[in-house]
């Protein structure tokens, strides 16, 4: 608990916090209890940058009978590659769009929400073209956009 705050404002520099994909049968196990539970479906808005896993997910739905809904986009600067970070908004927005409605990480699954689009504080240049990319991609999709706000540290 003592590092609980520390964990929640810097998530990416806890190694352990990085590590879902090696959890996949805790995952699965997870999910069919969900699913004995009435569950019937999930969002997983993990997006390009950290490690979304499109196959894996296409493959935890068929296991547990679940339906998983994946997200569309880029998460917080630190995740966007170099490439992502050069790319205009008219370039992210065709990407999104593309992971909608053909499929994502060069596959035929296709995301079903877009997000989460994550902002630090201050905003960076390449997470406000992200943004103002998932909302053109929302405009011309109609789908939900899972928006992760930075946080503006209180004065002190």
């Amino acid at each position: 608990m003592q590092h609980m705050y520390w964990l929640r404002q810097n998530s990416y520099s806890s190694h352990e916090n990085l590590l879902l994909q090696q959890e996949t049968n805790a995952v699965r196990d997870e999910l069919r209890v969900y699913k004995q539970a009435g569950g019937g479906a999930i969002v997983e808005n993990t997006t390009t940058g950290i490690d979304r896993d499109m196959p894996k997910l296409k493959q935890l739905a068929q296991d547990t009978g679940v339906h998983i809904v994946a997200g569309a986009g880029y998460y917080v600067d630190c995740t966007h590659s170099e490439a992502t970070k050069r790319m205009t908004v008219e370039q992210l927005t065709d990407v999104i769009v593309s992971e909608v409605l053909s499929g994502a990480d060069g596959t035929d699954i296709r995301c079903g929400v877009i997000g989460e689009i994550g902002t630090g504080w201050p905003i960076t240049d390449s997470e406000a073209r992200v943004l103002r990319a998932s909302a053109h991609a929302q405009a011309r999709l109609g789908c939900p956009v899972i928006i992760h706000p930075g946080r503006n540290p209180a004065p002190r």
